[in-house]
């Protein structure tokens, strides 16, 4: 693109690393952000990965990038007014943002390993071309070739038939390992993709948890103000409300220690 950005084939070859350190490691860890996209081509700041390099050669502390999003737990603790005696209730946090930065991230290693199999598929075109421009040529000589014609020009025939033949053959295994190559990365993308719908199912059950003890904790705020608010001498109403809120308070702990 320009001397101010590089792509991640680049940042591979700077850092001596291979696509997927760059993604599940310096990425993820927040290391390193992607600056722009062209397509379905990301690119970083070459200063940003140089800094990288610089920092792992001096055996200096990577640094984290300011405009990665800080990772949050899923429950963070509420504390209740002074009046109240009872235990820290928990309360859901919004993990939006770290969600977005990792389907993001994990859409851009997809992406990526379907443009290598696409990289691998043309070469092995390429391959193929040259294979069929081999035998072409062969094909032709063959009638050209006259009875009284020397025994040099035969030898050189010879040569050139098991150069051909020698040229095919290694074009031949080229091909089986690209095609056993691309078998892979189609594996690897099928695991990837597996993964992404587990991650995907497991962020719904935590959000439908997440909701339901949130409900509790109003039902269970509700109820704390009806009981401040109850006369002295509603004994029986007390006595509900306070069974109705150790029940809710026993239905948040399930729920926050539930797998």
């Amino acid at each position: 693109m320009n001397n101010l950005y590089v792509s991640v084939k680049e940042a591979c070859t700077l850092l001596e690393c291979g696509r997927t350190k760059i993604y599940t490691y310096y990425i993820n860890q927040g290391y390193l952000s992607v600056k722009k996209k062209l397509g379905n081509r990301s690119f970083f700041l070459r200063e940003d990965v140089m800094q990288i390099k610089h920092n792992e050669e001096s055996g200096n502390v990577l640094t984290i990038l300011e405009d990665q999003p800080n990772k949050q737990s899923l429950l963070v603790p509420i504390h209740q007014s002074k009046d109240s005696d009872k235990t820290n209730i928990l309360k859901p946090a919004s993990n939006s943002t770290e969600e977005i930065a990792q389907d993001q991230a994990m859409t851009e290693y997809i992406s990526d390993l379907k443009s290598q199999i696409h990289e691998l598929e043309t070469t092995l075109k390429e391959k193929t071309d040259v294979i069929d421009k081999y035998k072409l040529k062969i094909l032709e000589s063959i009638p050209l070739i006259e009875h009284n014609e020397s025994q040099k020009q035969l030898s050189e025939t010879k040569q050139l038939l098991e150069f051909s033949e020698q040229r095919g053959q290694s074009l031949l295994e080229e091909t089986h390992e690209l095609q056993q190559e691309n078998e892979i990365k189609q594996q690897n993308i099928e695991k990837s993709l597996k993964a992404a719908l587990v991650y995907k199912n497991n962020l719904k059950e935590e959000s439908t948890k997440l909701q339901k003890i949130s409900q509790l904790q109003e039902k269970y705020q509700e109820h704390s103000n009806t009981l401040e608010q109850c006369r002295f001498y509603e004994f029986s109403r007390k006595r509900s409300l306070k069974i109705e809120l150790d029940r809710i308070m026993i239905a948040i702990k399930n729920l926050s220690h539930s797998k």
